[in-house]
This record gives structure tokens, C-alpha cells and sequence, in this order.
């Protein structure tokens, strides 16, 4: 019964201690998150994103600092359903600390913005991920929150 009960106490003391270091930004604990702009070169609809990854970071920082025609990496991730607070012109964001910048990836997670705002529902639960070809950072915002 004591062990039972020490093991108990010391699994929910590891939980707290667990918790208690995870960052709801989605990223490094303590980092504050940074939002950027994205804009859909064949639609010129935007969107707003944010992370305090530091790999992200550097990939963003290396795409900004070439000229808008030269960037060639697009977001791509999972989104969830609600703006988040910053993402107000859509009823979706992609998940902070879950996203990255890649050259390529797969035609079913493609798509315009408005288009994701009528398909929302299919873009969170059946493909998992968003992957507008056409995005390109386009600068970093103040925080919106």
C-alpha cells in the first residue's frame, strides 16, 4: 500500500514537473512566439502564422532575406479549426511549432486560402495538413494578440 502510494505521488509530481516545462507557444519554453505573413502569390489572399521554433526561424529570416521573387519555400502543416487571436480572417490556423518551410509536398494539402475557410472540416480531419504551393512569406508582423 506505501508503494503504491509513493509511486503515486512521485508519477504526479513527474506530471507537474512535465506540464510545468511544456510551452503552449508550440516551440522552445520561454521563447516567445513570432508571427509572419503569408501571401498566396496566385491569389494575393494572406495569412498570418506563428512559432518560436528556432529552426522555422531561420528558414523565415533566410526566405525574407531574399527578394519576394527569390523565395522559394512554402508552409506546410497541420492547421486547426479557430484564428488563434491573429489569424482573424480565417476560421483556421496552422499549429504553432508544428509547421516548417519545405520545397515540396504532396497535391491533396495544396489549395487557396478562401479555399481552406469553405473546407476547413476536410482540411483538419481527412488530409491533416496544409500545404498552399503558392505561399511565400511575405514579412513578420507585430504580435496581433
Amino acid at each position: 500500500m506505501f508503494d503504491t502510494a509513493l509511486r503515486s505521488l512521485i508519477l504526479l509530481a513527474a506530471t507537474g514537473f512535465l506540464l510545468g516545462a511544456c510551452d503552449s507557444t508550440g516551440g522552445t519554453p520561454g521563447e516567445e512566439l513570432r508571427y509572419f505573413e503569408f501571401v498566396h502569390t496566385e491569389t494575393s489572399g494572406t495569412f498570418i502564422a506563428a512559432t518560436s521554433d528556432p529552426e522555422v526561424l531561420n528558414a523565415i529570416e533566410s526566405q525574407l532575406s531574399k527578394p519576394p521573387e527569390e523565395r522559394g519555400r512554402f508552409i506546410a502543416g497541420p492547421i486547426t479549426r479557430g484564428d488563434a487571436g491573429y489569424n482573424d480572417q480565417h476560421p483556421w490556423h496552422f499549429v504553432e511549432g508544428e509547421w516548417t518551410l519545405v520545397e515540396t509536398a504532396i497535391e491533396a494539402c495544396d489549395g487557396a486560402p478562401a479555399y481552406v475557410d469553405t473546407h476547413v472540416d476536410y482540411f483538419v480531419d481527412e488530409v491533416g495538413r496544409y500545404c498552399p504551393w503558392s505561399s511565400r512569406v511575405r514579412k513578420e508582423v507585430d504580435s496581433p494578440l
